[in-house]
């Protein structure tokens, strides 16, 4: 089996709607972009890496429904839209040090994410990691806002909600 790379440091810097859908021949995606427009890889079944250096703003339906990605690399991440790697159940480790907003339905039902670190994130909407009962090192230092179906049947929701700071409790149902 070959594998199939796809390297775009000269790209434009925003990527439009529809990129990379149903794909079924890369394993590996490095793109130097800013910004990742709606349904972007969508229904991928062999994608393994993901890296997106620059990538500032990402916006709805990011990596929905992926059974195969191991890695992601988002180092300059800011914000992220609604249904954020939705129906995924291959990644364990997810560090997005510059994030500091998340939309809604973030890592809903994946069940492969052990490790969290959020330490920029303010602003998390609701469906935070919603049927993810995976979790066990959630790390959100500078939190203020969770909005409601945060933790949603996690074994461990009672644990988590207590470790997290400074936050309107009457948000978090």
């Amino acid at each position: 089996t070959e594998i199939y790379t796809l390297s775009l440091h000269d790209a434009l810097p925003i990527f439009g709607d529809n990129f990379l859908y149903n794909n079924k021949e890369l394993k590996e995606i490095n793109l130097n972009c800013e910004q990742i427009g709606s349904n972007f890889l969508h229904e991928n079944k062999i994608l393994e890496t993901l890296i997106l250096p620059n990538t500032q703003l990402i916006r709805n339906s990011f990596l929905v429904n992926n059974q195969s990605l191991k890695e992601i690399n988002v180092k300059n991440l800011q914000v992220i839209g609604d249904n954020f790697m939705f129906f995924n159940n291959s990644t364990k480790q997810l560090s997005m040090p510059k994030l500091s907003k998340i939309g809604r339905f973030f890592l809903f039902n994946n069940n492969s994410i052990q490790d969290l670190d959020l330490p920029q994130i303010k602003l998390i909407d609701d469906t935070f990691l919603f049927k993810n009962t995976t979790l066990k090192n959630l790390y959100t230092p500078n939190l203020q806002y969770v909005g409601k179906c945060c933790l949603t049947k996690h074994p461990n929701r009672t644990n988590f909600m207590t470790q997290l700071n400074n936050i309107d409790r009457k948000s978090v149902v």
